[in-house]
């Protein structure tokens, strides 16, 4: 009786662990998408546990995110201060948790990196193309240290696929319909820098980029192939530079180059003579 009880008490663990072994796995190969249909990355989809019993809305967040190790950005005028928060979950991805913690209240997530989320209110966009809105946003593009602009920066809106460069003064401007975008700014020799802009009017950014070096491999510049001796067709082949025969010593004369070419080694001088002339 006691070995059948232990075997009982035995299986149960291991069902347990199995069970909690393939919910691990499931959440690793879900696939998640955020507010702007973007694939969430896998950063993002830690298995979390969590267990909240009328605490405050901003806590129960925030307790999310440093659950799943990622950071949270957002405006304090969406966030309902007075909401309550009673919920549990058991090994469920970290932005899983969060997207059912902000089910109702009319705010939106979207994923910036690997590590970083915003928390907004996407305005929403018009049902008719032709009455839809469109704003610019604007700026000038520096390096940090010196403060000097940078010509030709690339400003690129990932959503869209497009965008811009900085004119001879570092000036950019890009008109845009009302959303939420990621825009990116670039430039060789700097790092990129990643923005979230939430476009409702006319908004100005400045940004500044920080210069980064490049490295690469020692590169050796040589003049000649190492068995060039072998290779060439051209064997044999004297080149005489200019400087060279201004070098050569000259006795009772001017310097000439056939001269010059009399003191090279194998050459004769004994040239040939023209036909008809005489002896």
């Amino acid at each position: 009786m006691k070995v059948n009880k232990e075997s009982t008490i035995l299986k149960y663990i291991l069902a347990l662990l199995l069970f909690i072994f393939l919910g691990s796995i499931r959440a690793q190969n879900v696939k998640v998408f955020d507010s702007k249909g973007t694939e969430v990355p896998k950063e993002l989809l830690t298995p979390i546990s969590v267990s909240f019993e009328n605490i405050s809305f901003i806590d129960a967040i925030h307790e999310i995110a440093n659950r799943g190790n990622f950071h949270l950005n957002y405006n304090e005028s969406i966030i309902p201060t007075e909401k309550q928060v009673s919920f549990k979950a058991v090994n469920e991805p970290a932005f899983v948790v969060l997207q059912k913690i902000l089910n109702g209240t009319e705010i939106d997530i979207v994923v910036i990196n690997p590590a970083q989320v915003v928390l907004t209110k996407l305005p929403r966009q018009p049902t008719n193309n032709k009455s839809q809105s469109k704003h610019t946003i604007s700026g000038y593009v520096t390096d940090a240290e010196s403060g000097e602009v940078l010509i030709g920066a690339n400003v690129y809106i990932k959503e869209l696929n497009s965008g811009a460069a900085t004119n001879a003064y570092g000036f950019y401007s890009i008109s845009l319909p009302a959303g939420v975008y990621i825009v990116r700014y670039s430039y060789i020799g700097y790092e990129t820098d990643q923005q979230f802009v939430e476009l409702a009017s006319d908004i100005t950014k400045n940004i500044e980029l920080k210069s980064s070096s490049v490295t690469s491999d020692t590169v050796v510049v040589v003049s000649r192939y190492e068995n060039e001796n072998v290779r060439s067709t051209n064997v044999g082949t004297i080149n005489i530079l200019p400087v060279a025969i201004t070098n050569m010593p000259v006795f009772l004369g001017e310097q000439d180059i056939l001269k010059t070419i009399q003191l090279l080694p194998g050459i004769s001088g004994n040239w040939p003579k023209k036909s008809g002339s005489k002896p």
